[in-house]
């Protein structure tokens, strides 16, 4: 863990990045490349924190929590209260935004984990887990991340099709993304 973090970022190594950590373990990966699964790891594990911050806004705040860093608030202009009573504003927009911004950073730098998992089924149980909780992330954005007028969830046919989809391309052998093969 770096000392530099923010807490959000602290707060998201804490939980999803060590999960990500455990699931390489338990996937397998390129030892000799230590280093890059593990960034890659640490990296999807914050975009599927900040995905699921982002989608429980709304029920965060019903239990009088919030995930989002107040840090963050502050510089959108967009306060405890406001969140707390479901004020979608354009400051509220501008900060979801910048969160997406960030979550899309780490899923790209995250994808390059897929070619150093072991295998074809590790891949793609990966695989299906990013891109089902991407498609999470897309149907906010889509919503103009209003995420207080109800939960946020993709169809459950869109998500079938993209799983489906997500799936047969983590099948793909390790140098088809570009790696040489072993």
């Amino acid at each position: 863990m770096d000392a530099r973090m923010t807490p959000q970022e602290r707060d998201a190594y804490l939980s999803e990045s060590r999960i990500g950590l455990i699931c390489i373990e338990i996937f397998g990966y390129d030892r000799a490349r230590r280093d890059e699964p593990v960034a890659a790891a640490v990296d999807m594990g914050k975009a599927l924190q900040l995905t699921n911050i982002m989608r429980d806004v709304r029920e965060d705040a019903e239990r009088g929590r919030i995930y989002l860093a107040l840090e963050d608030l502050a510089t959108f202009g967009y306060d405890e209260a406001a969140l707390l009573s479901f004020s979608y504003s354009d400051e509220f927009k501008l900060l979801m935004a910048e969160y997406g911004t960030r979550a899309n950073a780490f899923y790209e730098s995250g994808e390059r984990l897929l070619p150093l998992l072991d295998s074809a089924r590790s891949r793609m149980c990966c695989n299906g887990l990013q891109g089902v909780y991407r498609s999470i992330l897309e149907e906010i954005i889509r919503r103009d991340y209003d995420v207080y007028s109800g939960r946020v969830s993709p169809s459950k046919a869109g998500r079938l099709v993209r799983l489906f989809r997500l799936w047969m391309s983590g099948a793909r052998p390790r140098w088809a993304y570009g790696s040489p093969p072993a």
